[in-house]
């Protein structure tokens, strides 16, 4: 119950008091006063009676006695008038029956009876006869009952106005208390508001100001360690001439995804080299020749995002590498003569060259013979003697190649199975996480990453979505917490998504609060706003969200503050071999806090080995997900 309604009721109850107590005296005062004003009536008229009749009672004039009489009793206050003589023998009696319009029960409250008053009829000094007259109480209850009547009225007119005076006088008083409540909402929602209306009232404004005094501080703590991370994550592993990742942190991705057979997908790797740039800083100096390095980074970056590339990194002074899905291979060859055309764009030395090598890798290879397989790849471009100058290294296997009509009509036929993999503390599970596998034969399962970009570019992917959805809404799960991924097709596309959340909105209360939603980080910078208007819509059917694979990009961290999310998942390259890295181990250390800042679960994701978990555990880090806590198994 709200704190006005608390108050209105208060008032109520003081009101229904003092009515109870004004009523209770104003009818017992009332009741007194008709009583002895109908017995004092009642004696006056007795006496007065008793003189009339003194002459005509002598004279046995029966009839005019009569009149008297008659003439007294209409006036109604008596319920009955007696004449007798002296002998005490009845010679006029006038009575009423008549009944009262009113209730027993009011009747009974009252507790009144009738009074008989009497007076002597004298004849000088001899007693000629006496008259006895008796009230009648039905004219008391008659009028009691009215002014009753009149005051409860009275009283409900009163009551409403008061309540309603009471009411808006309470919203007014209560105003402040609102807008701090909202205050507190938003808090907990990561947002920081300040309250610039200070009210007049002391208490009240004693908490305003400290409720802004704490916003400021939480914020100030936020922003002070999102601007350490985000500086750390800069400084360890940004390269500063082009924005760029480094060649660090492009290993440590490269090896994580190749160590991580979920997360892993066949792809190529892909080398460009600008030769003889220093002969070109030589000539033109140094700026010339950074200027042509950003060019080159640029048109890597735009090219690399118009085929969906993985990864892109500046390696070392004159070379960068990108990850492209194996998939993409084909639309590749098509755009490398015209990606070197706008490189050479930027070149005025014939000197300076562009090469391209690309090779491809595979589960569990590592970085380093990725990486020398495609300097062999870049080092054969060098040694063409055509005009391409790129080179696909001969020895490239088409591993696992999805064509994507096949891909098109397994998703069609619905032949996906679903499996589970827990998010647990090592006792107590977070959640369940459901992936995803297409069917291709009766034993060759693909993971999503395989088929997932395909089914992206064919439009597809909202479709396996879909699938997933109404899979969970039958299985539910053996009723445990469980996490959903959604692709960028149902995010981005405004009618996939409006039919998701109409699907969603279908499924039984008890199924949505079982549910977790998780979005790729990389969706959020792409597509914020309509990341924010999902998350908010889901949050309204009572289902909780994440963000996946955090810490993959240089972005800000204040979105984690702006989106209605209770967790959020580490990307594995932070977690990979991270017990011998001690930046990783500070960088996550930073992050934790700042998640705590903010009431987010952190959880740590491909967890191998026993010293990783461990060393999760020493950085608070509590929730994790890998093979070492629980394999992934199927859902039956």
């Amino acid at each position: 119950m709200t704190l006005t309604k608390k108050m209105v009721i208060g008032v109520l109850s003081v009101l229904l008091l003092s009515f109870i107590g004004t009523y209770a005296i104003t009818m017992n005062n009332t009741r007194n006063y008709f009583i002895e004003q109908l017995e004092s009536n009642a004696q006056n008229t007795a006496t007065s009676l008793g003189l009339s009749l003194s002459h005509v009672l002598v004279d046995e004039d029966k009839a005019t006695v009569l009149g008297m009489v008659q003439a007294v009793f209409d006036s109604g206050y008596f319920s009955s008038i007696a004449v007798r003589d002296a002998e005490d023998k009845v010679i006029v009696l006038r009575t009423t029956t008549e009944r009262v319009n009113v209730p027993k029960w009011f009747i009974c409250l009252m507790k009144w009876h009738n009074v008989e008053k009497s007076a002597l009829v004298m004849r000088g000094w001899r007693q000629a006869g006496e008259v006895v007259i008796e009230s009648n109480s039905n004219y008391l209850y008659q009028v009691l009952w009215h002014n009753a009547n009149d005051l409860i009225q009275f009283y409900i007119v009163y009551a409403l106005l008061s309540l309603f005076v009471a009411y808006l006088f309470i919203r007014w008083l209560l105003g402040p208390l609102n807008r701090l409540k909202v205050q507190a909402i938003a808090i907990q929602d990561r947002k920081f508001p300040i309250e610039t209306q200070i009210p007049k009232t002391t208490e009240i404004k004693e908490v305003t100001l400290a409720m802004n005094q704490m916003v400021l501080k939480i914020k100030q703590r936020f922003e002070e360690q999102s601007k350490h991370i985000h500086t750390l994550q800069k400084k360890s592993f940004e390269d500063p001439l082009t924005g760029l990742p480094n060649r660090e942190l492009f290993i440590r991705q490269l090896n994580a995804l190749l160590h991580n057979e979920h997360e892993f997908f066949p792809g190529i790797v892909m080398l460009v080299a600008i030769d003889g740039l220093e002969m070109l800083n030589q000539k033109e100096g140094y700026l010339r020749g950074n200027s042509l390095l950003q060019e080159v980074a640029n048109l890597c970056v735009h090219f690399g995002k118009s085929m969906y590339a993985w990864s892109i990194a500046r390696m070392r002074g004159s070379q960068f590498a990108l990850v492209f899905p194996e998939n993409a291979l084909d639309t590749l060859k098509q755009y490398f003569n015209d990606f070197q055309k706008k490189c050479y764009s930027f070149v005025q030395d014939n000197e300076v060259k562009i090469y391209i090598g690309i090779a491809s890798f595979k589960l569990n290879q590592e970085p380093g013979e990725v990486l020398s397989e495609a300097d062999k790849a870049l080092n054969q471009a060098r040694e063409k003697s055509d005009d391409t100058s790129y080179y696909l290294l001969n020895s490239m296997p088409n591993i696992q190649n999805l064509e994507k009509t096949r891909v098109a009509e397994i998703i069609s036929a619905g032949n996906l199975s679903l499996y589970m993999q827990p998010v647990t503390d090592g006792k107590a599970a977070f959640h369940q996480e459901i992936y995803v596998r297409l069917q291709k034969g009766k034993n060759d399962l693909h993971s999503a990453s395989y088929f997932m970009p395909i089914a992206q570019q064919l439009g597809l992917a909202h479709q396996v979505d879909l699938f997933v959805l109404e899979a969970v809404g039958r299985f539910s799960v053996h009723e445990e917490t469980f996490a959903l991924n959604i692709s960028e097709d149902t995010l981005s596309n405004k009618k996939h998504r409006a039919y998701y959340l109409k699907k969603l909105s279908e499924l039984s209360l008890e199924i949505r609060q079982l549910m977790h939603i998780e979005l790729n980080e990389s969706l959020v910078f792409q597509y914020f706003n309509e990341v924010n208007d999902f998350l908010n819509k889901i949050n309204e059917l009572q289902i909780h969200s994440g963000i996946d694979q955090v810490g993959l990009h240089f972005s800000s961290m204040h979105y984690l503050s702006d989106l209605p999310i209770t967790y959020i998942k580490l990307h594995g390259s932070l977690t990979y071999n991270m017990d011998k890295d001690q930046s990783k181990q500070f960088f996550l250390y930073y992050f934790n806090e700042m998640a705590k800042t903010l009431d987010l679960q952190v959880i740590a994701t491909q967890v191998e080995s026993s010293t990783q978990w461990e060393m999760l555990q020493t950085l608070s880090i509590i929730w994790g997900q890998g093979l070492y806590l629980a394999p992934i198994e199927p859902i039956t």
